[in-house]
């Protein structure tokens, strides 16, 4: 999971990058940590923060989204 807000380049690594290796990736939006709930599978296995965000400045709870990603057996 990755945010919605993602930088650039942080957008690309994983669609052209990280996409190649047979990595699927999804979006949230990582300000609301039941948005990233729900966002998780089964085989979530990396959740992906940055706060504050770039461009936009959006900011994530590290915590509250390290304990959902937790929950799941995810890594932050």
């Amino acid at each position: 999971v990755i945010p919605d807000d993602a930088y650039g380049g942080t957008f690309r690594l994983f669609a052209k990058v990280v996409g190649r290796w047979g990595v699927d990736f999804s979006v949230a939006d990582t300000s609301d940590p039941a948005a990233v709930r729900a966002a998780l599978t089964d085989r979530t296995k990396a959740v992906w923060v940055e706060t504050p965000s770039n461009p936009l400045l959006g900011i994530t709870d590290i915590a509250a989204v390290a304990a959902v990603a937790q929950e799941a057996g995810a890594k932050l």
